[in-house]
């Protein structure tokens, strides 16, 4: 979980969650 990034750059995958950066 990367409660510092916004949760539409955030991917769920089944090894948990991956901050997704523009």
């Amino acid at each position: 979980i990367f409660p510092d990034v916004p949760s539409d750059l955030i991917i769920e995958v089944d090894g948990g969650s991956f901050a997704l950066h523009k």
